[in-house]
């Protein structure tokens, strides 16, 4: 989500709400050229908001969630 071909065409909120209505049920976060602690938060909030305002439908999350937890087993 941070490499420079994403990060240099979109900002962090608008390449999550892209990649999750794409259908990406994970991402991942390098946070290795610059560093944010809060990254994981920053995710979270954005994700919320984003469902709140109908950027992201709500059941699009609940099938990524049910489709990570059936691959790992539970």
């Amino acid at each position: 989500m941070q490499m420079e071909a994403i990060a240099s065409e979109y900002g962090l909120e608008e390449a999550i709400v892209l990649c999750i209505n794409a259908g990406v049920d994970v991402l991942c976060f390098g946070n290795n050229l610059g560093y944010d602690d809060q990254i994981p938060e920053k995710f979270q909030a954005i994700v919320l908001q984003s469902a709140e305002e109908g950027k992201i439908q709500p059941e699009r999350i609940e099938r990524a969630y049910e489709r990570v937890m059936r691959l790992k087993g539970q």
